[in-house]
């Protein structure tokens, strides 16, 4: 009984040892595949955002051309033309021939000390024969203080993308630009690198199974015995 017994725990450690073995190869075939999906949907991440990327570069460039008439591309500090447009935004304008109420203008000194003011007109009114504009802030409860003369208008806002503004000034800092362009281009450099060690692993078994020699079946002695 005690034979049994052994034979029957060792047996019973041969099945345990093959489970935790097979387990063990479940989970590294599970976070393979996860890996290899987490790998892929940050591919189609990263190709997107290098396409926003492009695009918004492009459109930058563009804004600096020297043409009559461009539009030009700023960045909103401040919220007091809320919820329209939000804090952070980049809004592009273009100068008109003429405004009315309702839109939307860029006025004021441009520099790099001094910030222009993107606000709503109110209200338009000719004084002494020169076109003047009364603007407020969609957020404010009073107009400005200040009347806007018509050549202080730089143009009337006709793009606005929200929050765009922030990833701007990050991009402008060589870590942040650093980071968005260098993480997601390791992660996929190594999803590639680890499929090319599986393709080659794959074909190197496939290449040892068939120069692995066949096994010859051995011969049944109780036929000799039987012919015999």
């Amino acid at each position: 009984m005690l034979l049994v017994f052994n034979e029957d725990v060792s047996h019973l450690r041969i099945g345990v040892i093959n489970f935790r073995h097979n387990a063990a190869i479940l989970v590294l075939c599970f976070s393979d595949q996860l890996f290899m999906k987490i790998s892929a949907v940050f591919q189609v991440f990263y190709y997107a955002f290098l396409a926003l990327l492009f695009s918004l570069a492009a459109f930058f460039l563009v804004s600096f051309l020297p043409i009559k008439g461009n539009y030009v591309i700023l960045t909103v500090l401040s919220g007091s033309m809320e919820p329209a447009i939000k804090t952070g935004s980049i809004v592009a304008i273009h100068p008109a021939s003429s405004y009315r109420t309702g839109d939307v203008i860029t006025f004021g000194a441009i520099g790099k000390d001094k910030i222009p003011v993107t606000h709503r007109i109110q209200e338009t009114k000719v004084i002494n024969g020169e076109t003047v504009y009364v603007t407020k802030g969609d957020a404010n409860n009073s107009a400005d203080a200040a009347e806007v003369p018509e050549p202080l208008v730089h143009g009337k806002v006709f793009l606005t993308l929200p929050y765009v503004g922030y990833a701007v000034s990050v991009l402008r800092k060589p870590i942040g630009f650093f980071s968005m362009i260098a993480i997601p281009l390791v992660l996929i450099i190594a999803g590639e690198v680890k499929s090319i060690y599986r393709e080659i692993k794959k074909k190197k078994n496939q290449q040892d199974r068939k120069t692995k020699p066949k096994e010859e079946k051995p011969q049944n002695p109780n036929k000799d015995n039987q012919n015999g």
